[in-house]
């Protein structure tokens, strides 16, 4: 329904900006939680921020975030190699999310759980500016 409704440039912008700020909101309260800014107090109060922030990233993703990027390559690319092409794109971003998997312990030693959050905002961040720049506006 809701990629029939909106323009998929603006949805993909949208779900986007909902997927790195839920990160971003994160990576700050993990921040803040971890270098005792806050009172435990306030941190016990506050403790609903991060399952909100996995639904409010979820529901991003699910709206269009993963969605519309293979959906636009499918159009984009010729018949005669767009099954190729897809199956390839298909492979990095798997490929992708297992090693990201194994680095996972490595980068939360290296940057902790928040710098890891903040990476994922910034990542996602970058995502949107790339997109704004090449998706077709149709």
């Amino acid at each position: 329904y809701v990629l029939h409704k909106y323009k998929r440039r603006s949805l993909f912008l949208m779900t986007g900006s909902l997927v790195c700020m839920a990160f971003l909101l994160m990576g700050v309260f993990t921040f803040l939680s971890s270098s005792s800014s806050l009172s435990p107090f306030l941190i016990s109060s506050l403790n609903f921020i991060p399952m909100a922030c996995v639904i409010l990233a979820y529901t991003g993703y699910g709206l269009g975030y993963s969605v519309i990027p293979n959906m636009v390559a499918a159009e984009v690319m010729p018949v005669e190699i767009r099954s190729t092409v897809i199956g390839i794109l298909m492979t990095v971003e798997m490929s992708s999310t297992f090693v990201l998997s194994k680095l996972k312990p490595v980068l939360i030693d290296f940057l902790g759980i928040h710098g890891l959050f903040t990476m994922f905002a910034g990542t996602v961040f970058l995502v949107i500016i790339l997109t704004v720049c090449t998706m077709p506006k149709k």
